[in-house]
């Protein structure tokens, strides 16, 4: 009896992990060896992505003007000998990535206006990097 109790004790614990599962704000995804979140759109993504934020080494955020969050920026990652690692399309503000450490040029492109800048990434510490686009 003592080992069926046990049995649907963790039964109704796991469905309420994969229920949780489906619940998730945002979801973590991964091209080739990069793993990567984007979001923060509302209060719940930005509460997740804030949660999520210490399992990245690379935050990147996305404004225009006086700081008006962006979305629907693309995004691509190259390493030092200039090949692509990381192509996509951040669905709110915030994009973390986990690189290894080197040297990369992550490219932003908001409806054609590139901005491209240079990262280090080092194994000791995290790397902030603000896109702002003017008006």
């Amino acid at each position: 009896m003592k080992r069926l109790i046990k049995s649907l004790i963790g039964l109704l614990l796991l469905s309420s992990f994969i229920a949780m599962a489906d619940q998730l704000v945002i979801k973590p995804q991964s091209q080739g060896e990069v793993t990567y979140v984007s979001g923060g759109v509302g209060s719940d993504e930005k509460e997740a992505m804030d949660a999520a934020r210490p399992e990245y080494n690379v935050h990147l955020l996305f404004a225009q003007g006086r700081g008006e969050y962006l979305s629907n920026v693309k995004v691509s990652v190259s390493d030092a000998n200039n090949h692509a690692i990381l192509d996509t399309i951040a669905d709110g503000p915030m994009l973390f990535v986990n690189l290894r450490p080197g040297s990369y040029i992550i490219r932003a492109d908001l409806d054609g206006r590139v901005l491209q800048k240079k990262l280090n990434v080092t194994s000791k510490k995290s790397a902030a990097v603000t896109f702002l686009w003017a008006e």
